[in-house]
């Protein structure tokens, strides 16, 4: 069995319940071992063990032992995300998300899985929506390749000189402003 140890710091003498998804918004249902919509699920969060001499002054970890072969056994890497809540119903959360990946019932380094480069010359300018490896590649090609500024344009090229993205730059004779990055 593949455990792995999940913990939050919250407020001494309390009670506080782990809850899983999946990506795609599913809860993981400690009844029956299975995701499930949040309405449908039975067990939509599961109580912590509190380690009144970890948390400090008023506060305590709260920890959660996870079997990860009930959450993804498969070869194939899967996104999930956990919260803690003050209820069993997973309706208070008052942690922040934690985002992991499940490999064989092993945690995986997620950053080797979803960081990697595209390899490629990117083709404009990523949005809040695109991948990690193509906002590093963008990233990569501002800092390796060709940029040019002018009072009115800045532009950033990919590796053959052609500009990928622009922004426009204004001065109001104090304060110099490049505004956001688009496609070329």
């Amino acid at each position: 069995m593949a455990t792995e140890r999940f913990s939050f710091t919250g407020a001494a003498s309390t009670s506080h319940y782990l809850a899983i998804f999946n990506s795609a918004g599913q809860v993981f249902d400690w009844l029956d071992s299975t995701f499930k919509a949040l309405a449908s699920a039975t067990t939509k969060a599961t109580v912590g063990t509190e380690q009144t001499d970890l948390g400090g002054t008023s506060k305590s970890a709260y920890i959660k032992d996870v079997d990860l072969s009930l959450i993804n056994s498969t070869s194939t890497p899967a996104k999930f995300r956990c919260d803690w809540y003050t209820d069993s119903t997973a309706a208070t959360r008052v942690s922040e998300t934690e985002q992991f990946t499940v490999v064989s019932s092993s945690l995986s380094d997620s950053t080797s899985i979803s960081l990697g480069s595209s390899g490629s010359d990117i083709t404009g300018t990523p949005g809040p929506t695109s991948t990690y490896a193509e906002k590093l590649d963008w990233l990569f090609a501002k800092e390796a390749f060709e940029q040019t500024q002018s009072k009115t344009l800045q532009t950033v090229s990919d590796s053959s000189g052609t500009v990928i993205s622009e922004a426009p730059v204004s001065s109001d004779g104090t304060t110099v402003t490049r505004e956001e990055f688009t496609d070329a």
